[in-house]
């Protein structure tokens, strides 16, 4: 749909229960419940028109995360500098010392930047898939909650999520973003198994865990999108 010369992806969901926007690399998209009419949508993008605006603008100002051979790379919150290398018959890798992100290219047809992004993220995968499940079972036994299954999958515009039937999935791309940020989105999952909404006893659990909830959310909201690639 179109609204104001911008163009809004719609997306439903039976599960949702009410209406959110969300900008995101530019795109705009309205999350809606499953039989919401459109109209509503249309009037509450009328509403928000400001605020998209806004947002939009924001997103253009920032500068494009670089992936060339020198540029700082997020892990735990911390950057660490990534070097590029070009070799004829060698495997594509990346190693990590715990000071440089090495990334050995093989020479092909493929661009360099997608190289390294593919690389990256593998790596990225691998630190997620034992560091967030690792930390998540901790913080579950300190919370003495029992999540069924803890994963680690790629989300676009989420953090993590925790379904009905136990299981917490937590987005991969969190593995770089500071031990406190981490922290807040696991406990939130996992608050989830005792109130699966977010009212006022759903964020009292919250609190009870992190006092400083808020300042953990709002980074998310204000740096959280240099993460996502």
């Amino acid at each position: 749909m179109h609204a104001h010369g911008i163009e809004i992806a719609v997306k439903r969901s039976h599960r949702r229960k009410t209406m959110a926007l969300k900008v995101h690399n530019g795109e705009v998209s309205i999350h809606l419940p499953g039989h919401c009419p459109l109209r509503i949508a249309e009037d509450f993008i009328a509403s928000k028109s400001d605020w998209i605006t806004a947002r939009l603008a924001e997103q253009q100002q920032l500068p494009t995360r670089s992936f060339a051979d020198g540029s700082l790379q997020p892990l735990f919150g911390e950057y660490f500098p990534i070097t590029v290398t070009t070799a004829t018959g060698r495997r594509q890798q990346l190693d990590f010392d715990g000071q440089t992100l090495r990334c050995q290219l093989t020479v092909n047809h493929t661009d360099e930047t997608e190289q390294v992004k593919s690389l990256l993220k593998k790596f990225y995968r691998q630190q997620a898939a034992q560091q967030l499940i690792q930390r998540c079972q901790v913080l579950a036994e300190q919370y003495q909650l029992s999540p069924r299954q803890i994963t680690v999958r790629h989300y676009r515009s989420r953090w993590g999520s925790c379904r009905s039937n136990g299981d917490i999935q937590l987005n991969w791309q969190l593995i770089q973003a500071p031990q406190p940020i981490i922290d807040y989105v696991i406990t939130h999952e996992l608050c989830h198994l005792q109130y699966l909404n977010h009212s006022p006893s759903f964020w009292n659990l919250v609190a009870r865990f992190d006092a400083d909830h808020r300042q953990h959310r709002q980074w998310l909201k204000q740096h959280g999108h240099h993460l996502i690639f």
